[in-house]
């Protein structure tokens, strides 16, 4: 139908030959016409804008694992899709910022990759909930009716667990970034369990839990080093992740440990470090790409299925991690 406001038709309305549509039609394809975003708002439709919050490039690591959840974007514009990134370096100021400007955009769902911010996570949680359609990547604290696609920590440190005993070694230390931020958490469950299925019993003494935070100085070292190798003796050390098992590594070369002679070592998230060093570092895959799939295909459900549909979906989706031998055990 097109507006006629000058045709003597009260409705201000004509109808436009089926042939005609076909051609208008042909023509818009040819020359790559796209309907106009904004004045698909004005109609109430959708923006086919979708907000994503994720780690500041700066922080390295992080990054490098948010990266490979970057299918999301390629997936996204192959439906029509496009993706607005928001870095958040703190939460209060910043997280108002970003839904303000979801909300001015009137964006259809909003993927958020960074929401364990410390004291400051619940600010997150709490402004997304005034957006429609939020995925999160692993459960979000406090936010119990939560959509979210997650990895399964606890079954990443079991089979490590399950791959030092079978090399003999049951005086297991791990090393964890604290005991508050959800992925060490899950950590240090999947450490109890595992020692439980191997028969070992557990001991605090071969856990160091340092305060939280990401970086591991070299006084922190120190303490983790006099802790688990010095008092208890350990024979293999899981650490939080590949960047902290690098820096073991060298501390414990540096002291004339050998590495996997004398103490096995093995990280978590197989970033591209992992393949750098010398022994090659045995470590846990997260399978991001597929975290990175199921975040966008369920966001982009919600978006497009019906009030009852969304009813039935399934609202979490855990990914199962798969551990990576390499020389460090």
């Amino acid at each position: 139908m097109l507006n006629r406001s000058d045709s003597g038709d009260k409705t201000g309305t004509v109808r436009i030959p089926p042939e005609t549509i076909e051609m208008i039609q042909k023509i818009a394809s040819e020359m790559g016409y796209k309907p106009n975003r904004s004045a698909l708002e004005l109609r109430g439709q959708r923006s086919y804008v979708i907000g994503m919050l994720m780690q500041p490039p700066g922080q390295r690591l992080f990054y490098e694992r948010f990266a490979r959840l970057l299918i999301m974007e390629q997936i996204a514009y192959q439906r029509g899709y496009r993706i607005i990134i928001g870095h958040l370096f703190s939460a209060r100021q910043q997280i108002n910022d970003y839904v303000d400007d979801f909300l001015s955009r009137r964006v259809d769902g909003v993927l958020c990759l960074a929401h364990y911010l410390g004291d400051q996570s619940h600010l997150i949680t709490g402004r997304l909930a005034v957006l429609p359609n939020v995925v999160y990547f692993n459960k979000p604290l406090g936010v119990s009716n939560a959509y979210y696609v997650g990895t399964d920590y606890s079954d990443g440190i079991e089979q490590l667990i399950a791959h030092f005993v079978s090399k003999g070694r049951r005086n297991i230390g791990i090393a964890l970034m604290g005991r508050k931020y959800y992925p060490m958490t899950e950590r240090i469950k999947g450490y109890e369990s595992g020692l439980k299925k191997a028969d070992i019993e557990y001991d605090e003494k071969k856990v160091w839990a340092g305060p939280e935070t990401m970086i591991l100085t070299e006084e922190l070292l120190d303490q983790m080093v006099s802790k688990l190798v010095e008092t208890a003796k350990v024979d293999a050390i899981i650490a939080a992740d590949d960047e902290w098992a690098c820096l073991i590594m060298k501390r414990l070369h540096n002291r004339g440990i050998r590495i996997p002679e004398d103490i096995a070592l093995a990280g978590y998230d197989n970033m591209s470090m992992s393949t750098l060093v010398t022994p090659s570092l045995t470590t846990v895959d997260c399978n991001y790409e597929l975290i990175g799939k199921a975040m966008i295909d369920m966001l982009l459900e919600l978006i497009e299925k019906t009030d009852s549909e969304k009813a039935k979906m399934q609202k979490h989706f855990i990914v199962k991690p798969r551990l990576i031998v390499r020389e460090s055990t």
